[in-house]
Parts: structure tokens; C-alpha cells; sequence
């Protein structure tokens, strides 16, 4: 065929109007930015967004195209909104113990609106709903791509086996360090091939401020209130192993250097048998209860969070042939020649398993990587939780925030304060951004709710975030269903007075505790038959040929 050059340019030129013509080939230089950037970036963020119309448009344009804008438009709102008989649910809190208080709120997700409420305005504890908050802002000053970085740096050279310097473990902030991440660490080591070193083994874990537990008001012995810092691994814990046959005998997998041991009398310990002494810059002393010969066993919480992982790392080393002194810690950042690096995984990925498992140490680690983005070298917990709220005021300001509070990014407080409808427009805010519903974990599937909701006319029709502590209980998060739009809930219920009541005593005996987790049942059942009342009249038609696996995790949940 032959080539017909004024064909050609006049084709050219066509497709160069249609082009410069239609929004949909030439987008704006806003649009491009925008697709750019993270869906995670807006301040408000959209999804669902139809074409917009141009008022200018040619009235020769196709009707039916316009029609069809128009429809998708609205194509979230095909379905009807949910419908909830109150008079149903109000009568559910007369099953309360006595004393506790609860408050809910529904909203429709595609509307905007509130479906049903009750005290949505007032404050609870949040317990571990205020991950929430931590995870929305942390994907949102950091990334969800963002990876925490463990190096291995040299000061000096090499030679005949010996590193003729210092060798620095330097800490990124990484909330799920692991044992087995620290070998490729010293296998790059001893590939040098390095087999002592001349200098000081440095502990750098500056980037990052440290803590001996996150909360004092929870027990010091509590597994899930460990010491923090830039250099933390295996969450802060050890095994605990011990009996009394002859003499004390005590165990700790991996060593724990930091510590000592002696015994005392059950009845003088709390009902775990464990029970911190005294704790200074030098060593924790811990008592054990003496059971005569029964061995006892449990996870024991790390103070000292740098230092153990340098004691780990020396251990390790050492099964590989290289012998490390004793580590010390650097009061300021130190660099030298980088030699091996461990990176994390996502920050996404993090924050899924932060979400399924309600792990503590990882809420706080990767709250305070995100405020650190803000305000460099924090004091307190308190103050970097405070830059957390701050964001969320400055990301949701149609919302009040003056009754908020937050002393800490996992909720591990009786002093944080949070109301269903704040953490209802967390959970909004995190549904437009498209991301927080797949982190969250799935009702008789995944996490803390793998045991919950796991019917087949329940299971994977909730994605929502549990949160407890003693006399406090909530549940926040989305609920599907083929009737109606999908719908953020909330659901806060606490006796603050007998919260109050059980901190002040000063030993805490196993008859408290068996109190405490009665009145724990008792709330999450009339939290599970307000959602139950929620999931509506799906209940009566359940999925056809829906098989039910259960996915679970021994990692703690509070």
C-alpha cells in the first residue's frame, strides 16, 4: 500500500483534537501529579470518583456517554442503606454488668451519614482501638512502602581475621527484628573473614528513644508491656524457665544478661509467679515464685532493649566463631563503613500484622517512627502520641477533638480517651484511602477475630479492630453485606470506677483477676449481639457453599 503523506498529517491531526478534547486521553498536569502521588497523601481522600462533567461540554456529545457518567456517579448508592430497628439494640445494655456504660456508632460509608448512634460524643477508654490512629497516621507520614533499616557497620580495617576497630550494631526502628534476621548479619561478618576485633562493640540504637515498658501503671512482669528502642528484636522477650528442686534454678531463651533471680513465696507474688524487685542502669532482679520442684515457665519482658540485642547478637556470633566483647551503647549516632543490612518488610505489611495481633511493641515502635517525622528527638511516649492526635485533628477537622487524649501508640493505657465517633471518622477516613479494610483482621478468619463472628452467616462479613483491657472492652471497624452499602461501627463499652478500683489495689490476686475477666465475657457478649443485631436480615440467607478455614496466631491480643 502506498504511504500517502497528506493522509497521514491529516490523520495526525485528528487524533491531536480528539486528544486535546477528551479528559479521559489528555489528562491535566493536576491529574498526572495526582496519580503520582500516594493514595495515602490527601488530606482527604476520595474513592469511588466519578468523571466529572465539563459545563462546557459540546451539546453534539453522545447522550448516551453522558448518561453513563452520570450513572457511575451514583453507583455507590445502588443498594440500599442499612436499616436498623434501635428499639432492638437499645435493650442490649441492660445485659451490661452493672456499672458499665457502652456507646455506638453506624455510619454509612457511601453516604456519609449516621445510621444509628448512642452517646456517640462520649469518651472511653480506647484500649487497643487507638491502633487505629496509629495506623492511619503512621501510613500516612511514612508510607506504606516504607522498610526499617538494621546495619552492621565497621570502624577500621581488616586484616588476618581481626577488625582493627570498632564493629557498631546500629538500630532502625525495626518492630519485627527477629533472631533469625541477625544471621545473614553475622554471616557477612565472618565472610570477611572477621574472627575478633580489636575495638569496642558499639550498640547504637540512637535513632529512637528508649523506654523500660511502655505503661508503669500495667505490671512490670507483663510480657506485652516491654522496654522499647531503635534496637529492639524478638518483641522484647524471652523464655522463662525456673523451679526449686534444691536451689533456684532459672533458664532464659535467648540469655538474658540484664538479669538476676532469687526466689520468694507464692503467696507474696502476683498470680503468675513473677514479680520485678528492683531495676537500675545495670540489672533488673527479678523474684520467682518457689513451687519446690514444679517447674514453672512463661515470657519474661526485656528492660533493656539495645543492650539485649547485643548480647543476642554477641551469642550468635560467637556460635560462628567470632568472639565479640561485651557491648556498649553510644550516646550518639555512629556511622563508619556499612557492611551488611537487614531492610523490613513494608510498612503495610507491618501495620496488618500490628492490626491482626495487637502486638504493643510494634504500635508504639512504629508510632514513634512517624511522629519522629515531625518532631525529631522525643521525650516521652505521651508527647509522640500527642503528634499522632494532632495529625488526625489536622486531617479530620470536622471532628471534635477536645475530649481526645493519647498517652501512647498501642492504647495501653487507662488514661487515653477516645469516643465512637472519632474512631467512626478514623475508620471512614481510612476506607477512602483504600487501604485500612485490608489490614484489618476478617471475622472468623484471621487475628484477633479468627475465633469470632465465624459462623457462615458471620464469617468474613466483619474487618474490624478488637481492643480490652480490664473493664474496658471495644470493637471498631467495617461490616459487608449484599443488602446494603458497606458501614463503619464502633462499639465502646468501660466501667471507668471499677477500672479505677481495680488499679489502686496494691497487689492484684487471682480473685481480682477471675472478676475482671468475668466482667470482660459478659461486655464482649453484648458487644457481639449489637453487631449481630447490625448484620441484619443477611442472617436468615446465608452465603451459598461458603466454607469457613480459620487462620490464628499465638502472638498476644489485647
Amino acid at each position: 500500500m502506498a504511504f500517502h503523506p497528506v493522509a497521514f498529517a491529516i490523520a495526525i491531526s485528528l487524533i491531536q483534537a480528539l486528544v486535546a478534547c477528551s479528559p479521559a486521553l489528555a489528562p491535566t498536569s493536576d491529574n498526572r501529579v495526582q496519580a503520582k502521588q500516594s493514595r495515602l497523601s490527601s488530606a482527604e481522600p476520595i474513592v469511588n470518583a466519578a468523571p466529572s462533567l465539563d459545563p462546557d461540554v459540546s451539546e453534539t456529545s453522545d447522550l448516551a456517554t453522558l448518561i453513563t457518567d452520570h450513572d457511575r456517579e451514583d453507583e455507590r448508592f445502588f443498594r440500599p442503606p442499612l436499616s436498623i430497628d434501635k428499639d432492638a439494640i437499645q435493650p442490649i445494655a441492660e445485659a451490661l454488668p452493672d456499672g458499665a456504660e457502652v456507646s455506638y456508632v453506624v455510619v454509612d460509608l457511601d453516604r456519609g451519614t449516621t445510621v444509628a448512634e448512642h452517646n456517640a460524643d462520649q469518651s472511653h477508654i480506647p484500649a487497643s482501638s487507638a491502633k487505629l490512629a496509629t495506623a492511619v497516621v503512621a501510613l500516612q507520614l511514612l508510607g506504606p512502602e516504607h522498610r526499617f533499616r538494621t546495619e552492621l557497620r565497621t570502624a577500621g580495617p581488616i586484616a588476618n581475621g581481626v577488625l582493627k576497630g570498632d564493629l557498631i550494631l546500629k538500630g532502625g526502628g525495626d518492630p519485627f527484628l527477629d533472631l533469625p534476621d541477625l544471621l545473614p548479619l553475622i554471616d557477612k561478618l565472618a565472610r570477611q573473614p572477621v574472627r575478633s576485633i580489636e575495638g569496642q562493640f558499639l550498640i547504637d540504637d540512637t535513632l529512637l528513644p528508649r523506654f523500660t515498658e511502655i505503661e508503669p501503671s500495667q505490671p512490670t512482669e507483663a510480657a506485652y508491656n516491654p522496654g522499647l528502642g531503635a534496637l529492639s528484636i524478638a518483641f522484647n522477650r524471652v523464655h522463662l524457665r525456673w523451679n526449686n528442686r534444691r536451689a533456684l534454678a532459672v533458664e532464659t531463651v535467648p540469655r538474658l544478661d540484664e538479669a538476676s533471680f532469687e526466689d520468694a513465696a507464692p503467696d507474696l507474688l502476683p498470680p503468675g509467679g513473677v514479680q520485678l524487685k528492683q531495676l537500675d542502669d545495670q540489672k533488673a532482679v527479678w523474684q520467682l515464685a518457689d513451687r519446690g520442684a514444679r517447674r514453672s515457665k512463661r515470657s519474661l519482658p526485656v528492660k533493656d532493649a539495645g543492650l539485649y540485642a547485643g548480647h543476642v547478637f554477641a551469642d550468635l556470633a560467637r556460635l560462628r566463631g567470632i568472639d565479640l566483647p561485651r557491648p556498649r551503647r553510644v550516646t550518639r549516632s555512629h556511622d563508619g563503613r556499612l557492611l551488611a543490612v537487614h531492610e523490613s518488610r513494608p510498612l503495610r505489611v507491618l501495620v496488618r500484622n500490628m492490626l491482626w495481633y495487637s502486638n504493643n511493641l510494634v504500635a508504639e515502635l512504629i508510632g514513634l517512627a512517624a511522629a519522629e517525622t515531625v518532631e525529631p528527638e522525643l521525650a516521652s511516649l505521651e508527647t509522640s502520641a500527642g503528634i499522632v492526635l494532632a495529625e488526625l485533628e489536622k486531617r479530620l477537622p470536622d471532628i471534635s477533638w477536645d475530649e481526645a487524649r493519647l498517652d501512647n501508640h498501642s492504647g495501653l493505657s487507662s488514661k487515653a480517651r477516645l469516643s465512637p465517633e472519632q474512631l467512626a471518622a478514623i475508620l471512614r477516613y481510612g476506607w477512602n484511602d483504600g487501604m485500612l479494610s485490608s489490614l484489618l483482621p476478617g471475622s472468623g478468619w484471621s487475628g484477633t477475630l479468627a475465633r469470632r463472628f465465624n459462623g457462615p452467616d458471620q464469617a468474613l462479613r466483619i474487618w474490624a479492630k478488637t481492643g480490652s483491657i480490664n473493664y474496658v472492652a471495644t470493637l471498631g471497624g467495617y461490616l459487608l453485606s449484599p443488602d446494603h452499602g458497606p458501614v463503619a461501627f464502633v462499639i465502646m463499652v468501660s466501667d471507668e470506677q471499677a477500672r479505677a478500683a481495680y488499679e489502686a489495689q496494691a497487689r492484684r490476686t487471682r480473685d481480682l483477676e477471675t472478676k475482671a475477666r468475668v466482667w470482660k465475657d459478659d461486655a464482649e457478649k453484648a458487644m457481639s449481639s449489637i453487631v449481630e443485631s447490625l448484620l441484619g436480615p443477611s442472617i436468615a440467607r446465608p452465603p451459598q457453599n461458603l466454607y469457613v478455614l480459620s487462620h490464628d496466631s499465638k502472638a498476644d491480643a489485647h
